[in-house]
């Protein structure tokens, strides 16, 4: 009993961490991942029994058939190792002996650990204006190295850059919240603010908005607390140390009529046009063939060049351009890229039936997630899996298959 114990406070403790974790990789596979998996294992074994989400489970077979039918179709690359480990992993928190309270507890904890290093760094940034980089933890691989050596004069902590540090932390909040650990919640808000990432920011006024609108209060206070939260949002970009994240915010309302022509008003709106708008002008000038099979996860790089399509963004990019965002688009196009019309729709049918099915937390999560796939990946990587271990970790209502042996 005791060693069942340790085994369940691991991963009650390593959920929390996995936030680190999963940004570490063994080859190409997540620590975190590998981790769990062996606890999976052990847990499984123990226990004799193991369980999956029956919706997750009939996503995973359709996406298998289909990245299969991509490589012999299109030629394209087999990458489905990361999508089952996550699939498989996710498991582990659908066991009906997964205590919330404990979930809960280590996860504010932690979450303020979290944080004390984004408060550090910025009295760096901000007051003493130098410039900062990722703490890195543990060993990364040589080619792995260029994310954590990046110096940036924008807060991160222990994440490769702001916008990654915002959308780990964002679980923390909504726990925190969720169990009236409202200051906590508020400090690791004001950690995420601190990044001075725009998606970080409009995440959390959005969430916390949802808090409001959730809360007990009467509609009349709901309404200037939303307007207050909003007014100390834009009050907070004014300061000067948030001239950049003004700028992006402001390239967004370019007239996307000049993206198209190549005019863009300054740096930021090369990385608007990639998380906006490149994906759905890519998936819209496809072939018919890979509109409906899909290349593939991370196949695009794979498949374009043997489809010889000019894109329309070409002139931004050239397609034998080393730039990151050449193969760069978010993940709300990019499932429909990657898996094809019927699977992408089938995906997102999946994740509204877990916003559907899901309690205060998962519904925010689910919510967050959505919101976030809009203007970055989040599709099978770290924060996709973190968000998937958090909703079945506190939500009761997955229809479950257990599978005895």
């Amino acid at each position: 009993m005791k060693e069942k114990n340790t085994i369940d406070k691991l991963i009650y403790i390593l959920l929390p961490i996995e936030t680190i974790l999963l940004q570490y990789k063994v080859l190409f596979i997540n620590i975190g991942v590998i981790i769990l998996f062996i606890l999976l294992i052990i847990k499984a074994v123990r226990e004799k029994r193991i369980f999956f989400d029956k919706s997750f489970l009939f996503f995973i077979f359709l996406f298998i058939i289909q990245q299969i039918l991509s490589v012999f179709i299109l030629d394209g690359n087999l990458n489905i190792t990361t999508p089952l480990l996550i699939f498989f992993t996710a498991s582990i928190f659908l066991y009906d002996n997964i205590d919330k309270k404990k979930v809960y507890k280590y996860f504010i904890i932690i979450g303020l650990i979290l944080c004390l290093p984004v408060f550090i760094q910025s009295i760096s940034v901000y007051v003493f204006k130098n410039t900062v980089n990722a703490i890195r933890l543990f060993p990364q691989a040589q080619e792995n190295l260029k994310y954590w050596n990046t110096y940036s004069n924008r807060p991160m902590g222990f994440f490769t850059e702001p916008q990654t540090c915002c959308s780990y932390l964002i679980p923390f909040v909504i726990i925190a919240f969720y169990n009236n650990k409202k200051i906590i919640s508020a400090v690791i808000s004001l950690a995420i603010m601190l990044t001075g990432s725009s998606l970080g920011i409009a995440t959390i006024v959005l969430i916390w908005g949802m808090f409001m609108l959730k809360s007990n209060i009467k509609s009349s206070r709901k309404i200037i607390i939303i307007i207050c939260l909003i007014v100390f949002a834009i009050y907070f970009l004014m300061a000067d140390f948030f001239a950049n994240t003004r700028l992006k915010i402001a390239s967004i309302a370019q007239d996307f009529s000049y993206y198209s022509k190549s005019i863009m008003k300054n740096s930021f709106s090369y990385s608007n046009y990639a998380r906006i708008m490149k994906g759905w002008i890519t998936y819209k000038e496809l072939p018919m063939i890979v509109k409906v099979i899909g290349t593939g996860i991370a196949g695009f790089r794979w498949v374009s060049p043997l489809q010889n399509i000019d894109f329309s963004w070409s002139s931004i990019w050239n397609q034998n351009s080393k730039s990151g965002n050449l193969y760069y688009y978010s993940s709300m196009s990019g499932v429909f890229i990657e898996c094809g019309l019927i699977l992408g729709l089938i995906y997102y049918v999946f994740i509204l039936k877990k916003y559907r099915n899901g309690d205060y937390i998962g519904k925010l999560l689910i919510i967050a997630l959505i919101f976030q796939s809009n203007f970055s990946q989040t599709f099978f990587n770290g924060i996709f899996a973190l968000y998937i271990y958090v909703y079945y970790a506190t939500n009761d209502k997955t229809e479950r298959i257990k599978i005895k042996f």
